[in-house]
């Protein structure tokens, strides 16, 4: 399953781009397209496209890449934190 939502959409030059539709955390594709027409969104991979079906088989391509690859937190081990024993408490010396 994919993570992210996206859209293919002509740009002003022509070209055919993907573009995520999350914005905010939440599905929007008109703003989505405002973004990357005002240069503050890019297209997914960088690339566009001279036609709609090789994008949209660029992003099926991507999509399932990430099928392929789950993600997987890995936890460093830190001890047995029963065994340890505090450090002595350093005292001030009469003078």
């Amino acid at each position: 399953m994919g993570h992210e939502n996206s859209i293919t959409v002509k740009n002003k030059e022509g070209k055919w781009v993907n573009l995520s539709s999350m914005v905010g955390g939440k599905q929007n594709r008109k703003e989505a397209v405002r973004l990357y027409n005002t240069g503050k969104r890019k297209a997914l991979g960088g690339k566009s496209f001279s036609n709609s079906k090789a994008a949209e088989a660029a992003a099926a391509k991507r999509s399932a890449s990430f099928d392929s690859k789950p993600h997987v937190h890995k936890k460093k081990p830190i001890g047995d934190l029963r065994k340890r024993k505090a450090a002595p408490a350093k005292r001030k010396r009469a003078r």
